[in-house]
């Protein structure tokens, strides 16, 4: 996963932020974003019956405060929630 960073214009940057998921050396997922205002958002990238793998942005532009913060998370499902 990375992201990347660019000056796009005069006080104007845009992120961007792609990822890869290799399970048991098979790829199951991958995907690109990009942004050039802030960007909040999470992802399900990956499930079956037991597991997922969510991706996390918080991409973060502005004049004077320009970040990025990206995580893959993996998680097992709760086999006894009810619907």
């Amino acid at each position: 996963m990375s992201v990347t960073g660019e000056k796009i214009a005069s006080e104007e940057y845009e992120f961007t932020a792609d990822w890869k998921i290799e399970l048991n050396g098979k790829n199951v997922c991958s995907g690109i974003k990009t942004s050039k205002e802030e960007l909040k958002e999470s992802i399900i990238i990956f499930e079956d019956e037991l597991h997922y793998f969510e991706v996390m942005l918080n991409l973060c532009v502005g004049a004077n405060n320009n970040n990025a913060n990206m995580e893959i998370v993996p998680g097992f499902k709760d086999r006894f929630a009810k619907d």
